[in-house]
């Protein structure tokens, strides 16, 4: 008595609370009854598989496949919620409602609550198991997606401080390259400045240098030795025009001396022969005459030479005196050193140049560096401000995680 009751109340809870709508609906056996199963935020997929998955619950075996209207069917399958023996289960999914309308096929017909109240209560079992399935299927689904939304929340917060530290670095190397920058603009400009020095030193050299080479008579010197040279060699070629010529007189004398002693020769030789001793003594006048020319000849000679012999010592002695000077001035010296100063200035200025672009470029780099911090700061707050945003989100899924798998 006690146990009838106890069915009644359980068949009476069902057909309060599990029972699902009947309707008559046409199939792939026909218009058949069939309950009709209010499945939210589901689609055919969806809904097949869980169905197929709660009947393979309950018969492992069971074996599910598409046929004529879309519909799922299971051949000969063992559900004893419905029926002690095998049956078949067909679904059609209504995309409009998302509803999903079983039907049980006996043998002997379509289960139907006015014949067949237990295969009914059975069919409301099934609905129940399967909108229990969905709802665990649907809250795994929940689960599993925001387990996803999770990792992707996890992978964005490790891109974020990735991010981050991309950027501290960033920071610290960029201002760290502007301070080296900035050290070497002062070392650049110590060397550029003591440069300038040597610039104004060596150019001051230069005109101090030149003003000297000016100063000097150096073409007025070289002048006068042309002048002088010129008159040397005009007064020693006199000189040895003048000593070939007395050389002549001399040899001239002498030959006149041999031949007086032949006219002595004549002389005695003429004896009373007035004819011949006059031309003997003729001859002799003119021989003793010539040597006399000769003898004028050589000693005026000898005068100029002594002139000439003057005037060539002064004029040598004038000339060396000036290549003194010559010597003593190194021309090509001080021309060489006035070159070297002039190249070593502008060396100096090539490297004033080149140290001038080298600090303009550091300047503007060190500023570069500065500026591109400054906008990695103003990143790093906002990457920091994300960081925390995040990391509450994340926290938050992941508490509402830990609920959802309770």
């Amino acid at each position: 008595m006690n146990k009838f009751i106890l069915l009644v109340f359980v068949f009476i809870t069902l057909n309060t609370q599990a029972q699902f709508k009947e309707l008559n609906c046409t199939m792939s056996k026909g218009s058949q009854n069939g309950f009709l199963i209010p499945l939210d935020s589901c689609d055919q997929s969806i809904a097949f598989d869980v169905l197929t998955k709660t009947i393979a619950d309950k018969d492992p075996k069971a074996n599910a496949s598409i046929i004529s209207f879309g519909e799922l069917y299971f051949d000969n399958v063992l559900l004893p919620a419905i029926s002690d023996k095998a049956i078949d289960i067909y679904a059609r999914f209504n995309a409009l409602d998302t509803t999903l309308i079983l039907f049980a096929e006996l043998g002997t017909g379509f289960v139907k609550s006015t014949i067949n109240s237990r295969e009914s209560m059975g069919m409301n079992q099934l609905g129940m198991d399967l909108k229990l399935k969905l709802k665990q299927f649907q809250k795994q689904i929940k689960i599993d997606t925001l387990k996803k939304h999770i990792k992707l929340k996890e992978a964005q917060l490790e891109r974020v401080i990735d991010d981050l530290k991309s950027a501290e670095n960033f920071i610290k190397n960029n201002t760290s390259g502007a301070n080296k920058d900035d050290k070497q603009v002062a070392k650049t400009e110590s060397k550029l400045q003591e440069n300038k020095r040597l610039i104004a030193e060596t150019d001051t050299l230069i005109v101090r240098k030149q003003k000297e080479f000016n100063a000097f008579p150096l073409m007025q010197i070289k002048s006068e030795n042309e002048i002088k040279n010129k008159t040397l060699s005009d007064n020693r070629k006199s000189f040895k025009k003048l000593a070939k010529a007395n050389a002549k007189s001399e040899e001239t004398i002498l030959q006149c001396e041999v031949d007086l002693e032949l006219n002595k020769t004549k002389l005695t030789l003429a004896g009373e022969d007035k004819k011949a001793l006059k031309k003997a003594l003729k001859e002799k006048e003119k021989l003793n005459s010539k040597i006399a020319d000769e003898r004028l000849n050589i000693t005026n000679n000898k005068a100029k030479q002594a002139v000439l012999t003057g005037l060539i010592n002064d004029d040598s002695i004038f000339v060396k005196a000036n290549e003194a000077k010559l010597i003593g001035f190194d021309e090509a010296g001080r021309l060489k050193e006035i070159k070297q100063l002039q190249r070593k200035k502008e060396n100096l200025i090539g490297k004033t140049e080149k140290q001038s672009g080298k600090i303009a470029d550091n300047k503007q780099e060190a500023e570069q560096k500065r500026k591109e911090a400054e906008d990695a700061a103003k990143q790093v707050e906002t990457l920091k401000v994300l960081k925390t945003q995040l990391q509450l989100e994340l926290k938050q899924m992941q508490e509402k995680l830990l609920i959802m798998q309770q």
